[in-house]
C-alpha cells in the first residue's frame, strides 16, 4: 500500500515541477489562459478559439441531436476543454455551441458540407476524424477481473492477488461524416473503434469496435440503423474506468439496432424526446454467455423492444457535464426474450427480458450538478446488468435492481472532479450456488477523480476507488471480496 501512494505522489510531484517551471501548465491549471477570455459556463458563453476543436467539428458534422452525439463520444469524455465543453459522456446530449460569437453552422456552406475534411470516393460526402493516444495504469490490492477496464473483484481464496497494469487499449479512433439531403433529411454516420479486441471480455489487443451506423434527420425527426448505444438508461458516470460502472448499475451497452426519435417543444424551454428501437437481443460485444457444449444462449426470432421518453426543462445550455438543459429526467424500458437450447429431443428454454429505468441531470449551479439512474428488471445480462447473469442453473430469469450516482464540480475551466456510486444487486432468490465456480450476488463501487486539462489536448486523470464484490457458493467459505483501486491516465486528443 505505501509503495502505490509513493508512487501517485510522484507523479503529483513531477506535475507539480511542470508547474513551476513552465507558466503554461501554470496558467492551465489554474484556467488563466490567454487564449480564452470568456466564461465557461453561462448561457451566452462563446468560444474564442482560432480553430475549429474536435468538439466544435462533431457538432458541425452531426447537427444537434443527441443519437449521433453520444455515439460519437463513446468513452471519450472531454474531448474539449481548451473554453469548450468537458466531460460529454457517450450518452448525454448535446446543443450547438458558437465559435467567436459566430454560430459554428456559418462554418458549413450550402449543402450541409465542411469546408475541409477528408474526401471519399462516392461525392457529396465529407468526413471528419478524431480519438486520442491513451496510457493508464493501474494498481489494485485484490485481482480485479478485467484490470484494464474493471468490472467485479474476483472471489477471495486467502492468496495475496495485488494487482498492477499498464496498458494503452482504450486509445481510439473515429471517423464522422456529413452526406447529402435525401428527402429532406441530411444525411450522416458514425464509427468509433478502440483497442480491446474483438470482445471486451477477452481483454486482447485488437479492433474493438462500438459504434458503426447511419442516420438521417430534420429538426423533429431522425432515424438511426446500426451498431449504436443501447436506448435503455443511455448515461454514465465520469469514471477514468473504461468499464464506467457497468455489472455495478450502469445499464446498457452496445448493440446493433434501428431507432427512430422525436423531439417535440412543449413549451418555451421545455422539450420532450419520444425514442423507439428495435435491437438486437444477443448482443456478444462484451461477453460471450453461452454455456458450450449444449446451453446456448440465443434470440428467439424476435427483436427486443427499447423506448425512451425524455423531459427536459430550462434554457438549452452549456454545463459544466456537458451541453443539455438545466433539468433532463427521463424514463425507459425495454421488453424481449431469449432462447437457451438444451439436449436434442428436450424442448429449448425460453427467457422473457424486460426492464424499467429512470435517467437524470440536474445542473445544481454554473459548475455542479447531479446525474444517474436506476433500473429494476429480469434476464439482463446482454445488458450489462445482473452481474453478467441472464438465468440461473434451473434455467429460470435472474432478476436485479441497482443503478448509479454521480456529483461532479468544475473548479474551474482545466480542472473538475467526479464523486459516485454505483451497485448491481440480483436477487438472492433468483441465484443458484456455483457449483464449481462462485456466483456473484452483489457488485458495488465507490469513485472519485481529479481530471486536469493541462491544453486542449493534453489530459491527465487520477482515481481513486473502492470495489466490492459478494459471492454465493456451495460451500460454506465465504469468498466474497473488495479491493482499493488506483487509477492514472494520460490522454493525447486529436
Amino acid at each position: 500500500m505505501g509503495s502505490i501512494f509513493r508512487i501517485q505522489a510522484i507523479a503529483f510531484l513531477t506535475f507539480g515541477l511542470c508547474i513551476a517551471v513552465n507558466p503554461l501548465f501554470a496558467a492551465s491549471l489554474f484556467g488563466q489562459t490567454e487564449d480564452n477570455e470568456t466564461t465557461l459556463y453561462t448561457q451566452t458563453a462563446t468560444v474564442a478559439q482560432t480553430e475549429v476543436t474536435q468538439l466544435q467539428q462533431l457538432q458541425l458534422l452531426q447537427g444537434t441531436d443527441d443519437s449521433d452525439h453520444e455515439s460519437a463520444r463513446l468513452y471519450l469524455k472531454d474531448i474539449d476543454a481548451g473554453g469548450t465543453v468537458t466531460e460529454v459522456s457517450h450518452k448525454t446530449s448535446a446543443w450547438p455551441l458558437t465559435s467567436g460569437g459566430e454560430s459554428c453552422a456559418a462554418a458549413v456552406p450550402q449543402g450541409g458540407h465542411l469546408k475541409h475534411g477528408v474526401t471519399t470516393l462516392r461525392p457529396f460526402f465529407e468526413l471528419k476524424v478524431f480519438g486520442s493516444l491513451n496510457a493508464e495504469m493501474l494498481f489494485a490490492d485484490s485481482r480485479p477481473i478485467l484490470p484494464s477496464g474493471v468490472i467485479l473483484i474476483s472471489p477471495n481464496l486467502g492468496k495475496n492477488t495485488r494487482t498492477f497494469e499498464a496498458h494503452s487499449k482504450s486509445t481510439n479512433i473515429g471517423v464522422m461524416g456529413n452526406g447529402p439531403s435525401i428527402g429532406g433529411f441530411q444525411s450522416s454516420g458514425t464509427f468509433v473503434s478502440y483497442l480491446y479486441g474483438e470482445q471486451f471480455e477477452d481483454d486482447r489487443y485488437g479492433p474493438y469496435i462500438v459504434r458503426a451506423f447511419g442516420s438521417l434527420r430534420d429538426d423533429a425527426l431522425s432515424f438511426s440503423f446500426g451498431l449504436n448505444g443501447d436506448l435503455i438508461n443511455p448515461r454514465s458516470p465520469d469514471t477514468l474506468n473504461f468499464n464506467v460502472a457497468n455489472l455495478a448499475g450502469n445499464l446498457g451497452f452496445i448493440r446493433g439496432q434501428f431507432r427512430a426519435e422525436r423531439t417535440v417543444n412543449v413549451a418555451p424551454e421545455r422539450q420532450a424526446k419520444f425514442q423507439l428501437a428495435l435491437s438486437n437481443p444477443v448482443s456478444t460485444s462484451f461477453a460471450d454467455l453461452d454455456r458450450p457444449p449444449l446451453n446456448l444462449l440465443e434470440d428467439n426470432g424476435w427483436p427486443n423492444v427499447e423506448g425512451r421518453i425524455q423531459f427536459g426543462f430550462g434554457p438549452a445550455q452549456r454545463t459544466p457535464n456537458g451541453p443539455a438543459q438545466p433539468i433532463e429526467i427521463a424514463v425507459s424500458g425495454l421488453v424481449g426474450e431469449l432462447r437457451r437450447t438444451d439436449l436434442p429431443g428436450t424442448p429449448d428454454h425460453l427467457i422473457g427480458v424486460w426492464a424499467l429505468g429512470v435517467d437524470w441531470q440536474i445542473a445544481l449551479s454554473d459548475n455542479a450538478g447531479v446525474k444517474g439512474e436506476f433500473f429494476t428488471g429480469q434476464a439482463l445480462g446482454n445488458y450489462n446488468a445482473g452481474i453478467l447473469q441472464v438465468d440461473n442453473d434451473n434455467f429460470d430469469p435472474v432478476s436485479s435492481v441497482g443503478g448509479w450516482i454521480e456529483c461532479y464540480y468544475h473548479w474551474n475551466k482545466r480542472l473538475r472532479s467526479h464523486v459516485g456510486y454505483g451497485i448491481d444487486d440480483p436477487d438472492d432468490r433468483t441465484i443458484t450456488d456455483g457449483l464449481i465456480v462462485a456466483r456473484p450476488s452483489r457488485n458495488r463501487m465507490i469513485f472519485a477523480n481529479l481530471v486536469w486539462d493541462i491544453t486542449p489536448s493534453l489530459e491527465v486523470g487520477f482515481e481513486v476507488s473502492h470495489w466490492a464484490t459478494d459471492y454465493v457458493n456451495v460451500t460454506p467459505v465465504d469468498v466474497s471480496n473488495d479491493s482499493m483501486v488506483y487509477h492514472t491516465r494520460v490522454r493525447l486528443k486529436f
